[in-house]
């Protein structure tokens, strides 16, 4: 552990001048470029030597989507650099105030949050790791001893033979298992915020077999918006207050803007509040009988972890390149295990640096019903349904990719990872 209060406050006075440098020298530089990898200007060459064509892929994406959705935004990284992005349709439609969609415009996350608390995790153990040498804060390390100390610690969860970080952010805990053999009345206890995280950890869990898949339950990163904050307490990067329901929110964005979006340019607060007088965007039924849209809004409490963070598709852009090919934020360190272990990912196709993709994804949905006086919410699946859908990908040859849709899609149109699929095969090229 990091040691005293005292050697806590002594140890971040002497790299405080250090951070705020390289905040100041980041942003002023993140604004010109957004890296160059150190690789020659043609780029990788893949199998059949093909090479990747950035325009082919950006219009492959505009003849998908164009006129399938209430609006998309979507950005194209090509070794380390934005290569691509844009725009079509409505952020928000007429009855809404009437704004465009941009790649400038920020729109809610969904699960894609689960990506960005990765890389939120992963600069902590690397701040650990440099600032603290004698911390023992690892990946592999149970996640016990960060813990509320007045949570009830289940099997599986309470001592140092329970449940890690890698687990959690893999998806490998058990709690998708706990959760499939619950009973509906336990089920109603069970949830992403403060109360029913508690109940989850409370509840246990059994790890399964570390090479069984991943089984996908958003508690797995909600636990990190308390995770996270008790561990920036513990090494003075955070204040000295305690953790709990008020705080722990607030301290997760606070250091997620401090020390992950700061350093790479990202100034404008990163949160799940919607700004109605802000470039935000809202979700809607594509042809449903209301044309009103819907918001996600939430406060700090209940931000990030699993969902909730509103990013524009350049922002993304910028923090996947900086994540895959510069040291600002991670290094090779925390970096090949968010890869290779899918860590805040998905394999979309699992193998090398030439061949693996990995996916985020996310999708919102609202259920509302409809009669001659109005609308009303509903949680029945069978009603009309507004929806928005999210994806970033990492590709081989250094590419990544963002596409945001604010709405449910016409019949027959791919989900953004599936189109995002698509478009990279037709910017394949033979020279």
């Amino acid at each position: 552990m990091a040691g005293s209060a005292s050697e806590i406050l002594e140890k971040m006075m002497s790299n405080k001048i250090v951070l705020e440098t390289k905040m100041l020298k980041a942003a002023g530089t993140a604004a010109l470029l957004l890296l160059m990898a150190a690789c020659n200007d043609d780029g990788m060459v893949l199998e059949n030597n093909t090479k990747f064509d950035p325009a082919k892929m950006e219009a492959e994406i505009r003849n998908i989507y164009e006129g399938k959705a209430v609006g998309f935004s979507y950005a194209i990284n090509h070794k380390g650099k934005l290569a691509r992005s844009g725009a079509w349709g409505q952020a928000r439609r007429p009855v809404d105030g009437a704004l465009p969609m941009t790649p400038d415009t920020r729109v809610h996350l969904a699960s894609v949050s689960k990506t960005v608390n990765t890389i939120l995790f992963l600069r902590t153990l690397r701040i650990a790791r440099e600032w603290f040498p004698s911390s023992t804060l690892d990946l592999d390390q149970a996640v016990s001893p960060w813990l509320p100390d007045e949570w009830v610690q289940g099997g599986g969860f309470a001592g140092n033979s329970g449940v890690t970080f890698r687990q959690l952010l893999a998806h490998k805990s058990g709690l998708k298992q706990m959760w499939n053999a619950m009973s509906e009345a336990d089920r109603d206890y069970w949830g992403n915020d403060w109360d029913g995280l508690q109940f989850v950890v409370a509840n246990g869990t059994v790890i399964p077999d570390p090479e069984e898949s991943g089984q996908y339950k958003n508690a797995n990163h909600a636990l990190f918006r308390i995770l996270i904050p008790k561990i920036h307490k513990h090494l003075g990067l955070a204040p000295f207050v305690s953790i709990d329901e008020t705080s722990a929110g607030n301290i997760y964005v606070d250091s997620l803007n401090k020390f992950v979006m700061q350093p790479i340019g990202i100034n404008e607060r990163v949160d799940c509040r919607f700004q109605d007088g802000g470039n935000y965007a809202m979700f809607y039924d594509l042809d449903g009988p209301r044309v009103e849209g819907f918001k996600s809004d939430r406060s700090d409490a209940d931000c990030g972890g699993h969902a909730g963070l509103y990013m524009s598709a350049l922002e993304l852009a910028r923090l996947l390149a900086y994540t895959r090919h510069s040291d600002e934020l991670l290094t090779d360190v925390e970096r090949e295990p968010m890869f290779e272990d899918a860590l805040g990912w998905f394999w979309s196709e699992p193998g090398d640096e030439a061949s693996a993709r990995l996916r985020g994804r996310g999708d919102w949905y609202r259920n509302y019903n409809f009669s001659r006086e109005g609308y009303w919410i509903t949680t029945k699946p069978e009603k009309r349904q507004a929806a928005l859908h999210t994806c970033v990908i990492k590709y081989p040859s250094q590419v990544e990719a963002v596409l945001l849709i604010n709405s449910s899609l016409a019949e027959d149109t791919p989900t953004p990872c599936n189109g995002l699929s698509q478009a990279y095969q037709a910017a394949l090229v033979t020279p």
